[in-house]
């Protein structure tokens, strides 16, 4: 593990760039949400993994983090 000051724990440090009109209206959501980027980003891939059957993905969301008016609920899938 890890152990630098200011360390990510279960998280991934990347870049990458975007349409800049995609960039603009994901940031609107965030502002108007009150929902962090990051949370946002990690919510559509995994709709992204689910759409396209990745089986751990799956596998992974029988319970899943919901965001929800930027509080994060519990869902059980049935």
């Amino acid at each position: 593990m890890n152990s630098k000051k200011g360390a990510l724990r279960n998280r991934k440090a990347w870049s990458t760039t975007t349409d800049e009109e995609l960039y603009a209206l994901f940031k609107k959501l965030s502002i108007d949400t009150r929902i962090p980027l990051t949370k946002l980003l990690d919510e559509a891939i995994k709709d992204l993994l689910i759409k396209y059957k990745v089986p751990e993905m799956t596998q992974h969301n029988e319970i899943d983090p919901v965001i929800e008016k930027g509080k994060t609920i519990s869902k059980t899938k049935s």
